[in-house]
Protein backbone atom coordinates (compact mmCIF):
# COMPACT_ATOMS: atom_id res chain seq x y z
CA UNK A 1 0.00 0.00 0.00
CA UNK A 2 1.45 3.30 -1.05
CA UNK A 3 2.22 5.53 1.96
CA UNK A 4 0.55 9.37 1.73
CA UNK A 5 2.89 12.57 2.54
CA UNK A 6 0.76 16.07 2.67
CA UNK A 7 2.91 19.46 2.37
CA UNK A 8 2.58 23.03 2.43
CA UNK A 9 3.69 26.31 2.95
CA UNK A 10 0.81 28.14 5.52
CA UNK A 11 0.90 32.35 5.67
CA UNK A 12 -1.42 33.35 8.39
CA UNK A 13 -2.64 36.64 9.67
CA UNK A 14 -0.41 38.46 12.07
CA UNK A 15 -3.75 38.67 14.33
CA UNK A 16 -4.28 34.79 14.28
CA UNK A 17 -1.03 33.66 14.71
CA UNK A 18 -1.14 32.55 18.42
CA UNK A 19 -4.11 31.14 17.94
CA UNK A 20 -2.93 28.93 14.69
CA UNK A 21 0.13 28.13 16.83
CA UNK A 22 -1.87 26.64 19.73
CA UNK A 23 -4.37 24.50 17.58
CA UNK A 24 -1.08 22.97 15.54
CA UNK A 25 0.59 22.63 18.48
CA UNK A 26 -2.54 20.47 20.06
CA UNK A 27 -2.70 18.87 16.84
CA UNK A 28 1.00 17.53 16.84
CA UNK A 29 0.33 16.10 20.28
CA UNK A 30 -2.79 14.31 18.83
CA UNK A 31 -1.02 13.01 15.65
CA UNK A 32 1.32 11.11 17.72
CA UNK A 33 -0.92 8.73 18.82
CA UNK A 34 -2.53 7.69 16.13
CA UNK A 35 -2.19 4.36 14.15
CA UNK A 36 -0.61 4.49 11.23
CA UNK A 37 0.48 8.25 11.32
CA UNK A 38 3.89 8.14 10.67
CA UNK A 39 4.85 12.01 10.62
CA UNK A 40 3.00 14.94 11.26
CA UNK A 41 5.12 18.37 12.04
CA UNK A 42 4.77 22.03 11.45
CA UNK A 43 7.38 24.43 11.49
CA UNK A 44 7.63 28.42 11.86
CA UNK A 45 9.90 30.06 9.46
CA UNK A 46 12.72 31.52 11.07
CA UNK A 47 12.21 35.18 9.00
CA UNK A 48 8.51 35.34 8.80
CA UNK A 49 7.04 34.57 12.15
CA UNK A 50 3.65 34.02 10.00
CA UNK A 51 4.85 31.23 7.66
CA UNK A 52 4.66 27.83 8.59
CA UNK A 53 5.31 24.88 6.88
CA UNK A 54 3.06 21.38 7.48
CA UNK A 55 4.80 18.67 6.76
CA UNK A 56 2.42 14.91 6.49
CA UNK A 57 2.62 11.39 6.21
CA UNK A 58 0.62 8.55 6.62
CA UNK A 59 1.31 4.66 6.24
CA UNK A 60 -1.77 4.52 4.07
CA UNK A 61 -5.23 6.01 2.75
CA UNK A 62 -7.40 4.40 5.62
CA UNK A 63 -4.61 6.09 8.32
CA UNK A 64 -5.01 9.71 6.27
CA UNK A 65 -8.96 9.04 6.31
CA UNK A 66 -9.18 8.08 9.61
CA UNK A 67 -6.89 11.47 10.53
CA UNK A 68 -9.12 13.25 8.39
CA UNK A 69 -12.51 12.57 10.57
CA UNK A 70 -11.18 13.40 13.73
CA UNK A 71 -13.43 16.56 14.92
CA UNK A 72 -9.95 18.43 15.69
CA UNK A 73 -8.62 18.31 12.06
CA UNK A 74 -11.99 18.89 10.90
CA UNK A 75 -12.07 21.79 12.95
CA UNK A 76 -8.46 22.84 11.72
CA UNK A 77 -9.53 22.42 8.14
CA UNK A 78 -12.59 24.52 8.37
CA UNK A 79 -10.81 27.56 10.03
CA UNK A 80 -8.05 27.46 7.85
CA UNK A 81 -9.40 29.86 5.42
CA UNK A 82 -10.22 32.89 8.12
CA UNK A 83 -6.74 32.43 9.16
CA UNK A 84 -4.72 32.68 5.81
CA UNK A 85 -3.39 35.73 5.01
CA UNK A 86 -2.72 34.42 0.96
CA UNK A 87 -4.26 31.64 -1.31
CA UNK A 88 -1.87 27.89 -1.18
CA UNK A 89 -2.61 24.58 -1.73
CA UNK A 90 -1.64 21.21 -0.08
CA UNK A 91 0.30 18.93 -2.06
CA UNK A 92 -1.05 15.86 -1.70
CA UNK A 93 1.21 12.95 -2.91
CA UNK A 94 1.25 8.94 -2.67
CA UNK A 95 3.36 6.72 -4.73
CA UNK A 96 0.96 6.54 -7.20
CA UNK A 97 -0.52 10.35 -7.93
CA UNK A 98 0.19 13.85 -7.18
CA UNK A 99 -2.44 16.17 -7.03
CA UNK A 100 -3.13 19.22 -4.80
CA UNK A 101 -5.83 21.01 -2.67
CA UNK A 102 -6.78 24.82 -2.71
CA UNK A 103 -6.86 26.67 0.06
CA UNK A 104 -8.32 30.39 -0.65
CA UNK A 105 -8.25 32.92 2.45
CA UNK A 106 -10.98 34.71 3.55
CA UNK A 107 -11.16 38.43 2.64
CA UNK A 108 -11.69 39.98 6.49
Amino acid sequence: MPTIQLSAVIDVRPEHAAEFDAVVTALIASAATEPGCLAYNFWRDPTDPHRFLLFERYADERAFEAHRAIPAVRDFVSALPGWLSADTYVELENTTQFGRIPFACKDQ
